[in-house]
């Protein structure tokens, strides 16, 4: 016999989901990068006069110009997460889970009525 005891000990807890903030994503590719590169270019226009301007005034007005061709010329989007649509309940996430489990048991045991199983659950869902 063991002087040793086995500690047993059964939480409860809940996950939290941390909802991400929304937040703006360039869309480069449908962007008009012709009139970005134009507006940029029209910076060399005004020649910036070293002696009288600081390292910090030209790299902001460089920035902006930046920045304001960008928002001027390439569209962007909103991101959002997945888990805030309306017609996915409970009761949904519960059935993918459950589709998602008979198809792993279907695919590792190759049984028909695995299959069967998932099939119903996939149309059941689909409805």
């Amino acid at each position: 016999m063991s002087d040793h005891k086995a500690v047993i000990v059964a939480v409860r807890t809940k996950v939290r989901h941390n909802k991400k903030k929304p937040r703006k994503v360039l869309q480069y590719n449908r962007g008009d990068m012709g009139r970005v590169k134009e507006d940029i270019g029209r910076l060399n226009d005004n020649p910036i006069d070293p002696e009288t301007t600081s390292v910090e005034d030209n790299w902001g007005t460089f920035k902006a110009a930046v920045h304001k061709a960008i928002e001027d010329h390439i569209p962007s989007k909103m991101t959002r997460s997945r888990n805030d649509i309306p017609w996915m309940t409970r009761g949904i996430t519960r059935l993918m889970h459950k589709r998602k489990w008979y198809f792993k048991s279907a695919r590792k045991r190759g049984r028909a009525q695995d299959w069967a199983n998932y099939r119903n659950l996939w149309n059941h869902i689909r409805r």
